[in-house]
C-alpha cells in the first residue's frame, strides 16, 4: 500500500480540483469553441438581406455588424432565417445560439440574455425632398404648418401623440416605402418619417436617393425615435452567461474605432 503524506494528499487534492474546474470550464464553452455562431433572424433589408445563390454572403447592416462581432470572438457565424415570432421561438427552445436583433422587455428577459450595449439602434428621421428647407423642433411647434407623410401601422415615439392631436396641417398615410419616396418627390407631403436606413435603401432601388436628404438641426440628424435593439443569446444554449460580457466589449470596441460608423454610413448613404 502506497502512503502519502499531508502535504502530498494536499497537492493531490488541488490538482484534482485544478482538473474538474478545468472540466467544468470546457463543458461550459462547449457552445463558444469551435461551433459556429447560430443567429436567428428575420429578412429585413438593408438590415438583413438574404442571398438565395448559396455561394454569396448574406448582407446588411445588421449582418455585417455581426459577422464582424463573431470574427473578433473567433466564431464561425452561421445565419438562420425565421418570419419574427417563429425566431423568438426557436432562440427560447435553445434552437440555435442567439437572435437579433431584439429590444429588450419583461418577457424577453425570461429567456434572453442581453448585453450591456446594443448592437444597434433602429431610427426613425425625417426626409425631405432635397433642397427644401423644412426644419423642425423637438417640440413640434410648427407643426401646423407641415403636411406629414407616415407609414400604416408605425407608431412615431412623441410625435404620435403630435400626429394624435391632429396638429399636423394634413398626415398622408402610405404602405409601401416606394410609394412614399415617388408622393415626398412630387410634394404630396413636404416631410416623411421613416426608418434611416430602410428609407435610404428603397431610395437606392428607384433611382432616387440623391433626391432626398434628411432633416438635420444644428449639423445633427433630428431623431424622431430611436430604439436599441440587441444580439441576445438563448438562456438554454448558452451555458456561461459571462460570455454576454465578451460580447459587450467587443460590441463596445466597434463603435469606438470607427467600425460600427463605417458599416452603418455604407447602407445610410
Amino acid at each position: 500500500m502506497i502512503m502519502y503524506s499531508y502535504n502530498q494528499n494536499i497537492a493531490i487534492k488541488n490538482l484534482l480540483l485544478i482538473v474538474i474546474s478545468i472540466s467544468i470550464l470546457i463543458s461550459l464553452s462547449l457552445n463558444t469553441l469551435g461551433e459556429p455562431l447560430t443567429v436567428a433572424t428575420s429578412v429585413d433589408p438593408p438590415l438583413v438581406i438574404y442571398q438565395e445563390d448559396p455561394n454569396k454572403q448574406h448582407t446588411g447592416s445588421t449582418v455585417e455588424l455581426i459577422r464582424e462581432v463573431a470574427r473578433r470572438l473567433n466564431r464561425e457565424i452561421k445565419f438562420e432565417f425565421y418570419p419574427w415570432k417563429r425566431a423568438l421561438q426557436v432562440v427560447e427552445a435553445g434552437d440555435v445560439e442567439a437572435i437579433c436583433c431584439a429590444g429588450i422587455n419583461n418577457e424577453r428577459l425570461k429567456f434572453l440574455y442581453f448585453p450591456k450595449l446594443h448592437l444597434t439602434s433602429e431610427e426613425n428621421v425625417l426626409f425631405v425632398k432635397k433642397g427644401n428647407r423644412f426644419q423642425i423642433d423637438s417640440s413640434y411647434s410648427n407643426a401646423d404648418k407641415i403636411n406629414l407623410g407616415v407609414m400604416r401601422g408605425y407608431v412615431y415615439g412623441p410625435m404620435q401623440k403630435v400626429i394624435n392631436e391632429q396638429r399636423f396641417m394634413s398626415v398622408t398615410t402610405v404602405d409601401k416605402y416606394e410609394q412614399a419616396l415617388h408622393m415626398l418627390l412630387k410634394s404630396r407631403f413636404d416631410i416623411f418619417v421613416g426608418d434611416r436606413l430602410v428609407v435610404a435603401y428603397n431610395a437606392k432601388l428607384i433611382g432616387v436617393r440623391d433626391q432626398v436628404e434628411i432633416i438635420k438641426t444644428n449639423q445633427k440628424v433630428f431623431l424622431v425615435t430611436s430604439w436599441p435593439v440587441h444580439l441576445a443569446f438563448s438562456k438554454k444554449r448558452l451555458k456561461d452567461p459571462s460570455y454576454v460580457n465578451k460580447v459587450t466589449q467587443v460590441i463596445t470596441d466597434i463603435k469606438q474605432d470607427g467600425t460600427y460608423d463605417r458599416i452603418i454610413k455604407k447602407y445610410s448613404e
